[in-house]
């Protein structure tokens, strides 16, 4: 048995930034605090027997793609489903009003989960499903990866979720004393099996927004940044805030929020199955699905994740907005038409649907990697890219501003 204390102080590099590593690593602290206090033999059940040490009892590792995957959950989001095998626990836990200090709410939540082993005598340890099933979630030998999540804004609950199932028995246990950790694959580290080269779960990943046989080659993920980064920028056109060449555009009045598509029928599949294919033909000028306005970028940093390119070349698309001036009457016109083609058609008031596509080996041996978006409306010379005017004060009937999120958009 090698007892060697190691630290587990980092940067976590989770995609929630409104959670703290701080509050992270107090719940990590927590798990494997008391997992070792069993591991050791020392955990004291009901009526004061204490449960016997493990000799498989694994550390635990935080994974950001469970943290996500439970934020989804909890935010009750269709595309986010509990993969097999795994375990989720969850409790009310006051986030609201006076509320400063969400770790104190959260440690007081995960005692009254581990607290539960009082409640039976565990010196054999088999738990009680009815009465422990949330100990017996946290305190089970096989786990190696979880996280925990919560969101006032969508849920009154701490939520966490592991990538094992509660065992029953928790763990295997020690035949004699000294003889804890005897079943770890690397050397034991203070009474718990390490895992190396610990690997984030891929099958937590949300589901696509297309249905089979649709497929934009596009994870969850780039799927809701694409639509997120675009209603951003119509955000800043309709409240006014979008720069132009001599400051900063007027604001719209009908600013409607888009929403990403890849089911709809193209021309000959599904649009999201169009978009791909037109992306990965790697040649400009790329030719849109009939009735769809196309914008496209090329990088050629390689080093880039796809979710990257995706980003820039939205970005790209924005800037153009800086290089003319929008003026009271926004049309498609001149220097608009010219300098500023895509940015126009991301900010139409008429476009309703996004799609996405940026290619993974497809373009490498032509130097770069290729990302193409498609807008269900298209503008011709002369058409209006939005009318200014107060923002969201002509919101199409059954929408209202946004104002929750900074107004602008009505959604």
């Amino acid at each position: 048995l090698i007892n060697v204390r190691v630290s587990t102080a980092k940067e976590f590099g989770c995609k929630d930034t409104l959670i703290s590593d701080k509050w992270r690593e107090a719940v990590l602290k927590f798990h494997n605090t008391n997992r070792r206090r069993i591991a050791e033999g020392k955990q004291v059940s009901a009526p004061g027997k204490v449960m016997p040490g493990a000799t498989d009892m694994n550390q635990l590792y935080w994974d950001c793609n469970i943290e996500y995957n439970a934020y989804l959950l909890n935010c009750n989001n269709g595309n986010a489903k509990l993969p097999a095998g795994y375990a989720q626990i969850s409790a009310p836990m006051k986030l609201g009003g006076k509320c400063k200090n969400p770790e104190e709410q959260t440690l007081s939540v995960l005692k009254n989960w581990w607290n539960e082993v009082k409640l039976n005598d565990l010196s054999n340890p088999v738990i009680d499903p009815a009465t422990q099933s949330n100990f017996g979630v946290m305190a089970t030998g096989k786990t190696t990866g979880f996280a925990c999540t919560y969101n006032k804004k969508c849920s009154d609950n701490l939520f966490c979720m592991y990538n094992k199932e509660a065992g029953n028995p928790l763990y295997t246990k020690v035949p004699a004393a000294g003889q804890e950790c005897n079943s770890c694959a690397a050397d034991c580290v203070d009474f718990l099996c390490p895992t190396k080269d610990y690997a984030p779960a891929k099958d937590t990943y949300p589901l696509s927004l297309c249905t089979a046989p649709a497929d934009d080659g596009m994870t969850y993920e780039m799927q809701t940044t694409a639509q997120d980064m675009i209603n951003y920028y119509r955000r800043l056109v309709g409240s006014g805030w979008a720069p132009d060449k001599n400051g900063y555009a007027l604001p719209a009045k009908s600013m409607i929020a888009v929403e990403y598509d890849c089911n709809t029928q193209g021309a000959q599949n599904a649009i999201g199955t169009e978009t791909k294919t037109i992306a990965a033909t790697c040649t400009a000028p790329y030719t849109a699905t009939p009735g769809y306005y196309l914008s496209y970028h090329q990088e050629k940093d390689l080093t880039k994740t796809r979710v990257e390119v995706l980003r820039e070349a939205i970005k790209k698309w924005a800037d153009q907005s800086k290089l003319v001036d929008l003026g009271e009457t926004v049309t498609f016109t001149g220097n608009v038409e010219t300098n500023a083609p895509d940015f126009a058609n991301m900010v139409n008031e008429q476009t309703t649907t996004v799609v996405c596509s940026v290619t993974e080996d497809e373009c490498l041996k032509q130097g770069y990697r290729v990302a193409v978006c498609q807008y269900n409306q298209i503008l011709t010379d002369g058409d209006t890219v939005y009318t200014t005017g107060k923002s969201c004060s002509k919101c199409p009937t059954g929408t209202k501003c946004d104002n929750d999120l900074g107004g602008g958009l009505c959604v």
